[in-house]
């Protein structure tokens, strides 16, 4: 298994998952503070784009072997 490889995709998941979260938190503050019905359809974008960017990396982890 390539660690380098493995440390690049693990940053750039949490680096995606980060930048979801925050943009999804100021989604539902200003859907519930200004009743802005459409940021509901951008969190819910967001957070499949974050459990597709965890997806993406556990892929890579079982393609390459696992722990071995």
């Amino acid at each position: 298994m390539n660690l380098a490889a493995q440390k690049k995709r693990m940053t750039t998941m949490f680096a995606i998952n980060g930048v979801c979260l925050i943009l999804a938190m100021a989604a539902v503050f200003v859907a519930i503070r200004n009743d802005v019905a459409w940021l509901w359809g951008v969190f819910t974008v967001l957070l499949i784009a974050g459990f597709g960017a965890q997806i993406w990396f556990m892929l890579g982890f079982i393609k390459r072997g696992g722990s071995e």
